[in-house]
Formats: structure tokens, C-alpha cells, sequence
């Protein structure tokens, strides 16, 4: 959501790194995570800010983000300074389903490179509107941040957990998104549960699909437009 956005900024701006965790993990996982990030700082929101204080030590301090006061606004972009470059914006963990979590380091560089081959690749700009279901603390969802966010886009989130599928639905009723990132279980989903595609998807013209093979079926639900961009990455 939007706390999360800003507490990813607010880090980057800091010229620190962030570790993102998700909140449906469990207390000893959430606490595990954070000792092994050897975090000073905790970022969290309303919802959460109890139950993280509950289960971090005292050498930790937890802070409500939206509890800071609004300060005078302050232009926000990444340097390309070859040190700052090589520094690591966002450390993120691996699932632990074969073994335990990992954490993967992700340079200011790389997220820089993948922004501007997205950008260049699919024409991203400011007029664009991402429906997007990835969450923060997954690769993935970083870069749909920072390639809506830093070419003056807006990112519309969806909480598939939260919403399900009618969710996604009435989101693109009513934002009307030009961007769409699906895995090609829940595009088919949604082809499955709704009669109207061609009006869902009228004012798409990117359909990033990832994280699956995509199949024959999946490329011919799209052939009735010819002005709609696919892009598959795994």
C-alpha cells in the first residue's frame, strides 16, 4: 500500500538500505527476519505498530510512519554517482520452501538498469496507470515501483489476498489502467470469471505477464487487440 511506498522512499533517500517483510508472516518469522537484517530502524504503520513492538528487542526502535509530521515537500530521484551506484538499495528474501530464507541484495545500479530498460522497452510515462498485485518485499514489486514512480506514473495496488479476484475486477472498471502485471494463473482467472474482457481491458496496452510459462491459450485471449503489448518475464 501506500505506507509501504513511502517507507521504501524514505530509506532510498536516506541513502540507506531497506529490508522489506512482509506482514502476514508469523511473529518468531517476522522476528527471525529482522534479527538477521541487524536493522536499527523499523518502519511500520498503525496496523502493525503494536505487534512489532510486542516481539523486537529495546536495541530496535519501531516507528509509525504515519505518525511523522509533513515536512515541506523534497524532490526525490536516484543518483547515478558511481558510489552510491554500487551500494545495496533493498535486501529481499528468498520463499525458505526448500531450505531457510535468504536474503538477496539488490544494488541502486541494477534497480536503475531494470527501470530504464522497462521504461524505454514499454514506453513507460507519466500518462500511465499500473494495476499491479505484487507486494513491496518481492523483487518484482520493487521494480513496478520504481518504473510507475519514477517516470511520473500512478501504481494502483491490488490486495489479491484481501479482494480475491472481484477485486482486480472492479479495479479495472474503475481506474482503467494502461498497465496490468499478472502471473498467467490469475490473468485466466480472470478471463474465466468475467464475460466483459474486451471492456476490462480496453484501455490496456501493456499486459506484463511473469512469473509462469505463458501458453498458446493465454497469447489468443489477447488476439482480439492489436494495440496491446505482451511481455512475459519468468
Amino acid at each position: 500500500g501506500v505506507n509501504s511506498i513511502l517507507g521504501l522512499c524514505a530509506v532510498w533517500l536516506s541513502g540507506r538500505t531497506c529490508f522489506p517483510i512482509s506482514s502476514r508472516l508469523s511473529g518468531p518469522q517476522t522476528l527471525s527476519l529482522i534479527d538477521h537484517s541487524t536493522a536499527q530502524l523499523i518502519l511500520t504503520d498503525s496496523a502493525q505498530f503494536e505487534t512489532i513492538r510486542e516481539i523486537v528487542s529495546s536495541k530496535h526502535v519501531v516507528l509509525n510512519i504515519e505518525d511523522v509530521p509533513a515536512g515541506n515537500p523534497t524532490s526525490f530521484e536516484f543518483s547515478f554517482d558511481s558510489q552510491q551506484n554500487s551500494r545495496s538499495a533493498v535486501v529481499v528474501n528468498t520463499s525458505g520452501t526448500t531450505g531457510a530464507p535468504k536474503g538477496v541484495a539488490h544494488s541502486n545500479k541494477s534497480l536503475l538498469f531494470n527501470t530504464v530498460v522497462h521504461t524505454d522497452s514499454l514506453g513507460l510515462s507519466s500518462s500511465d496507470r499500473a494495476l499491479l498485485l505484487a507486494h513491496n518485499h518481492k523483487i518484482y514489486g520493487i521494480t513496478d515501483v520504481l518504473r510507475m514512480l519514477l517516470n511520473g506514473g500512478s501504481r494502483i495496488p491490488v490486495d489479491l489476498q484481501t479482494t480475491g479476484i472481484a477485486g482486480v475486477l472492479s479495479s479495472l472498471r474503475e481506474f482503467h489502467p494502461t498497465v496490468v502485471h499478472f502471473v498467467p494463473t490469475i490473468f485466466r482467472r480472470i478471463l474465466n470469471q468475467s464475460n466483459e474482457t474486451d471492456r476490462l481491458f480496453d484501455s490496456v496496452r501493456v499486459l506484463h505477464l511473469g512469473g509462469e510459462p505463458v501458453t498458446r491459450y493465454d497469447f489468443e485471449c489477447f488476439c482480439f487487440s492489436s494495440n496491446i503489448f505482451i511481455l512475459q518475464l519468468f
